[in-house]
């Protein structure tokens, strides 16, 4: 029956599109005592939304590759445009991936409009051919079909502990992120049960056993950090709106569309 609430929690997916959930009516704001701990950028100021395990986007490098073709490691997103890379650079499609769409209007909130699309201009350029999904370039660069793919990850060192010849690369002068929220479905008829989840799981213990569970990042500072986890606290995070990503979606693909023809 339409309108019914078949859920009661809606856990992990982009931030944009719990944003457009909440200004749909579609989520049960809720003021969580645990979620005032965490910064403002992890959570919706109104109770919408809280952040949990985070998506941070890396490079994978295929070290052979590299080494072979004589390429300086790729440190900061300007070494991307190094010569040697023109088409070994692997990306995927922001159409059809929340881990690309999520890059570029990082970049081009970082960099500004102008500066942001030149860069992404010379970018388009390194790259054969952009992916369907997001976890494809990794694929790639493990397969020694590219040398450097731009990857979404949960921060964990998975990747590289199981292919030693790759190596995993947090950019120098900042990444592209985003907070996999949790947030209660309007309509929910165990809101109380759904409130006592939301509270346990922003609270040390529950950001720990996330942690420890889905082998991520989390958005709570000063718990224990698993073994192979990378420390939050040692990168360059972009200073991300996710509010603006979700407004400016449409135009910013359809700019993105008219680049790539």
């Amino acid at each position: 029956e339409a309108g019914v609430a078949i859920a009661d929690i809606w856990f992990t997916g982009g931030a944009d599109t719990f944003i457009s959930a909440a200004q749909k009516g579609l989520l049960l704001a809720y003021r969580s005592p645990m979620g005032e701990d965490l910064d403002p950028v992890m959570r919706d100021k109104d109770g919408y939304w809280y952040g949990t395990s985070l998506t941070v986007i890396n490079w994978i490098v295929n070290r052979d590759l590299i080494e072979k073709n004589g390429l300086k490691m790729p440190e900061t997103w300007d070494d991307l445009l190094q010569p040697g890379l023109a088409g070994e650079v692997s990306a995927s499609n922001p159409a059809s991936s929340g881990t690309a769409y999520n890059i570029i209007s990082a970049v081009l909130q970082v960099r500004g409009d102008e500066e942001g699309w030149k860069y992404l201009e010379k970018l388009i350029k390194q790259v054969p051919f952009f992916t369907p999904r997001g976890s494809d370039p990794a694929s790639l660069v493990i397969n020694g079909e590219a040398i450097v793919g731009i990857n979404p990850s949960d921060g964990n060192d998975e990747i590289e502990r199981n292919n030693p010849h790759v190596k995993i690369v947090y950019p120098a002068d900042g990444t592209g992120w985003w907070p996999q929220p949790v947030a209660i479905v309007k309509g929910t008829k165990n809101e109380d049960a759904a409130r006592v989840f939301i509270d346990w799981l922003l609270s040390p213990r529950g950001m720990e056993t996330l942690a420890r569970v889905r082998n991520a990042a989390v958005a709570r500072k000063g718990i224990r950090i698993p073994d192979g986890i990378v420390d939050l606290g040692t990168l360059k995070l972009f200073d991300t709106d996710f509010q603006e990503n979700a407004v400016r979606r449409d135009e910013i693909l359809a700019e993105w569309a008219k680049r790539v023809q």
